[in-house]
């Protein structure tokens, strides 16, 4: 008998609850490496924002992970590039994320430093979800590279979003390219807390 699949098929096709797991896996293991080390701006790179599609994606869809889509695609009514200005708006994100690391090493006052970091981590998640580089795994692969930004931000690494949440998401990513990302920066920040809640206990019982 042939695995269920999921429901929600998705641009590489439906996923059995296999691939969903292989998933999971290589998107915890990419996330991992990406916390174990600080990045400085030089290295924020269209190279490396390829690459981390490809670590997460490469056991599943070996023909697509790391390759930038090459035909046309609309996510709700956001303003999505259209395939060849791809990498121009990939660039662009990418010089967001580098001058945001070298102005947070220059911010002193911690409660500052967050707000400022927050935010401007929000808009750059959601450049990076509106310009939907990759056939498919767009939302993953923004998460991941949104941990990579705090870790190079002087942040303890993870942030997860409530997956019961995920109108309030997309309402807080529309309303982030729209110019507002208060309400995205929120729903990241309760996500970082609440992962540090979890690793926070987890050593109180090591």
């Amino acid at each position: 008998m042939s695995e269920e699949t999921s429901a929600d098929p998705g641009a590489f096709g439906i996923l059995t609850p296999t691939q969903i797991a292989i998933l999971e896996r290589d998107a915890f293991r990419v996330e991992e490496a990406l916390a174990s080390r600080q990045r400085s701006p030089c290295d924020w790179t269209p190279s490396f924002a390829l690459a981390v599609h490809r670590d997460a994606f490469a056991n599943v869809f070996p023909e697509a992970a790391g390759i930038l889509r090459s035909s046309d695609v609309s996510l709700r009514d956001l303003p999505v590039p259209r395939a060849g200005q791809v990498l121009y708006r990939l660039v662009d994100a990418l010089a967001e994320a580098a001058a945001l690391i070298e102005r947070s090493a220059a911010l002193a006052d911690p409660t500052l430093k967050t707000d400022e970091v927050m935010v401007c981590a929000a808009l750059f998640h959601a450049h990076c979800i509106v310009a939907q580089p990759f056939g498919d795994g767009n939302k993953r692969w923004a998460r991941l590279l949104l941990n990579a930004l705090l870790v190079d931000c002087g942040f303890a690494p993870g942030t997860r979003f409530d997956p019961l949440q995920k109108a309030a998401y997309h309402e807080a990513v529309d309303q982030a390219i729209a110019g507002h990302a208060d309400a995205l920066a929120e729903l990241i920040l309760i996500g970082w807390l609440g992962q540090r809640r979890i690793y926070r206990g987890a050593d109180q019982q090591a």
